[in-house]
């Protein structure tokens, strides 16, 4: 499988390996969280970093680029696309878990985990 936070990526990816499963690493899009709010790099500013997130947190290119699931942030798992899409059959994987406290939380939705300095315990 291949995913990429670039929809346009992704979308490439169905040309050059159609039989590969594709996925969208998706978040919440907290301007907060992203560099180009914060130093205010964007030619566009912070009002079209906060556009182009509230755009993106709602995963327009799901379809287009014939994605099988997404690759959720962990802090915004409750968020309603995530739960559309898993009803429509979509994979719905998280990152990055760090804590037995927030795989406890991930687990009541995603199907699969991205662990990062944690080791879980094996069934």
């Amino acid at each position: 499988a291949v995913m990429s936070f670039n929809p346009h990526a992704v979308a490439a990816m169905a040309d050059l390996l159609p039989g590969v499963p594709r996925g969208l690493t998706t978040c919440g899009f907290d301007p907060a969280d992203w560099i180009g709010a914060r130093t205010g790099a964007r030619p566009d500013g912070l009002s079209g970093m906060r556009a182009r997130g509230d755009a993106l947190r709602r995963i327009p290119d799901y379809d287009r680029v014939g994605a099988a699931f997404v690759s959720h942030d962990h802090r915004d798992l409750d968020n309603p696309r995530i739960a559309e899409l898993k009803a429509r059959g979509a994979g719905v994987l998280c990152w990055t878990i760090r804590t037995p406290q927030e795989e406890t939380r991930a687990r009541r939705i995603a199907d699969n985990i991205t662990f990062e300095g944690y080791a879980p315990k094996l069934p």
